[in-house]
């Protein structure tokens, strides 16, 4: 993998800390070095060499955007409580700031039945899931390790 990166022949950068110095919660919402983000599109394949800057400006400010929902999917799974359910059909997710469910088209539960139960795993109370349904149930270890 990393001799197919260096033939794309893209910038790198030294580690930012020394090894096993822990980040500063502030540094995950700055962006120092926005050409930095030029790796994220090299590495997600070939781009015109006609390119402007503003669309270069453009995917930056794309790559910014994808990245930062990136980082709030992961946090509402580490800042917990998240549940998931999933069944043969369909899947369902939820969190404090919302939910969300795949399939359940033609399925015992809607949307509505499954945040129901969802918020109420989260509550540590006890649900009867439908056949074969499992549920994976989060609490948060974010306080726990800062």
């Amino acid at each position: 993998m990393a001799a197919a990166y260096d033939r794309l022949d893209l910038p790198s950068w030294p580690p930012p800390r020394p090894e096993g110095v822990e980040p500063r919660v502030e540094e995950y919402s700055r962006v120092s070095d926005l050409h930095k983000y030029r790796v994220v599109h090299g590495r997600a394949g070939p781009t015109e060499h006609g390119d402007t800057v503003d669309s270069l400006h453009v995917a930056v400010q794309d790559t910014a955007h994808l990245l930062e929902n990136i980082d709030d999917q992961i946090l509402s799974v580490v800042a917990g409580p998240f549940v998931m359910l999933t069944a043969s059909r369909w899947t369902a997710t939820w969190h404090p700031d919302g939910g969300s469910m795949d399939g359940g088209t033609g399925t015992a539960w809607d949307f509505d039945d499954a945040m129901r139960a969802c918020r109420r795993l989260a509550d540590g109370r006890d649900v009867r899931l439908p056949g074969s349904c499992t549920a994976l149930v989060g609490r948060s270890w974010w306080d726990a390790v800062h």
